[in-house]
């Protein structure tokens, strides 16, 4: 269970937000960038940064957060009902159980990695979008680099939060 919900439940997490957010982010950032709306909001004396870029960066982190604690919470409340069944005499048991398995510093690594697997997802996209060039014909090509970074990021902080973790 500790397995499944430090490791494998933040990184399921943070794919299921960066397929259905962080390639939107992705296309619609280069799309703006293709139509120089970009630009626009900046002459127009408009911040792109406060009001485009942070609220997105500020959802992804949300979003990978929430669906982790969520999915975590799943997974333990189906654990309970595996082992004790729908009777209340196994709650202090299993409460001691997972305070013990889950104590003060795993709990941060694990807040920690969702904080910045939601950077990730949030950043990624954001910065590729504003990257690629202003052909009309190589916006997909942008989304795909983009996403394929974000996969290859999120790999490398899963795999850096492992050698941390365990060594």
């Amino acid at each position: 269970m500790r397995m499944l919900v430090l490791e494998v439940i933040p990184l399921i997490a943070a794919l299921f937000v960066s397929l259905r957010s962080g390639a939107a982010i992705n296309t619609e950032i280069a799309l703006m960038n293709l139509r120089n709306e970009i630009e626009a909001l900046r002459r127009a004396g408009v911040d792109p940064m406060r009001f485009e870029f942070v609220p997105r960066l500020v959802g992804c982190v949300v979003s990978v957060i929430s669906l982790t604690v969520l999915s975590g919470t799943v997974a333990l409340v189906i654990a309970y009902l595996g082992v004790y069944g729908f009777f209340l005499w196994g709650v202090p048991e299993f409460t001691r159980t997972v305070g013990n398995v889950f104590d003060a510093q795993i709990t941060i690594g694990l807040g920690l990695k969702c904080l910045f697997f939601g950077i990730a997802v949030g950043v990624i996209p954001i910065s590729e979008g504003l990257g690629g060039p202003r052909e009309a014909h190589s916006a997909p090509v942008t989304v795909l680099r983009g996403m394929m970074r974000l996969f290859f990021v999120l790999l490398l902080i899963e795999v850096a939060s492992l050698a941390f973790k365990y060594t």
